[in-house]
């Protein structure tokens, strides 16, 4: 109650205030909750949310390690819908994969070696959603980085000078023809002439944790003769480094729209604060 009647405090956006407790999860109807107890604003239970505090503890000591063996494991049957980063991590049967453009990140050098016909397989850890094969892929380029870690937000613009993140380029697309499948050391490294990976890179075969290996073949590429021709796209994450590409938005809308979202938030505040009052 004291630390109420202090001014900063009654300045505080709600959203930043202490939840009450004890605190219900997995409400989906905050009116019904109990007026002296505090709701989680993240859906799922309690055990959820301790899972995805100890994932975030392990990403942030994968960044400081620059080491992909301390990434969290990621559940490749997770029920979809079931937590807020869903709509970053599609599954293969994803009805969208056939209803949009997409891009594929990719750091370089390796987008540049797929580019000039020397890199002809692009290894991953996962799948390609059946719905791309055959299909143009913007080859979205970023700067070298992290091994298996990803430079990139979840929702980034192409071509935005404005931006202060990570450069990043659309410098050409390719089509995979089919997938092959490593399932073994030997028929991995075996292939290296035509996906480059050597032995001791942090992408290679790792016995006590790589279990199997997705080849995706190229058929055809194309380089642009300058970087990001489709400027000021928005691409939205929808699957590991698989990127939907948006119709095209103006840089200067953009932040004509941040610019009314921050007034609305304003306005917002000095009612609330006038209520107080």
């Amino acid at each position: 109650e004291k630390r109420e009647e202090d001014h900063v405090f009654r300045e505080l956006h709600e959203d930043f205030r202490p939840i009450p407790l004890p605190v219900d999860f997995n409400v989906t109807n905050q009116g019904k909750s109990l007026q002296d107890r505090g709701v989680s604003p993240m859906p799922g239970t309690a055990k959820d949310l301790r899972r995805i505090a100890e994932d975030i503890r392990k990403l942030g000591k994968s960044y400081i390690s620059s080491d992909a063996s301390c990434l969290p494991e990621v559940e490749e049957n997770a029920k979809v819908g079931s937590t807020v980063s869903d709509e970053h991590a599609k599954t293969e049967s994803w009805n969208g994969w056939g209803n949009s453009k997409f891009a594929l990140e990719m750091q370089h050098p390796w987008s540049q070696l797929l580019l000039d016909g020397k890199k002809t397989i692009e290894t991953r850890a996962y799948n390609l959603p059946t719905s791309l094969l055959g299909q143009r892929i913007e080859i979205l380029e970023s700067q070298k980085g992290n091994t298996g870690i990803s430079s990139l937000g979840n929702n980034i613009v192409v071509g935005d000078s404005s931006c202060d993140g990570p450069k990043v380029d659309i410098v050409g697309w390719c089509k995979f023809s089919r997938v092959v499948k490593y399932e073994n050391r030997n028929d991995f490294e075996a292939d290296e002439k035509n996906h480059l990976v050597k032995r001791d890179s942090g992408y290679g075969w790792k016995d006590d944790k790589t279990k199997v290996v997705y080849g995706w073949v190229v058929g055809e590429s194309f380089r642009y003769s300058k970087p990001s021709q489709q400027r000021d796209h928005s691409l939205v994450r929808r699957m590991r480094s698989l990127f939907e590409i948006k119709p095209n938005i103006n840089s200067s809308t953009m932040k004509e729209i941040e610019s009314l979202s921050k007034k609305r938030k304003r306005q917002n505040r000095n009612t609330k604060r006038k209520k107080r009052y």
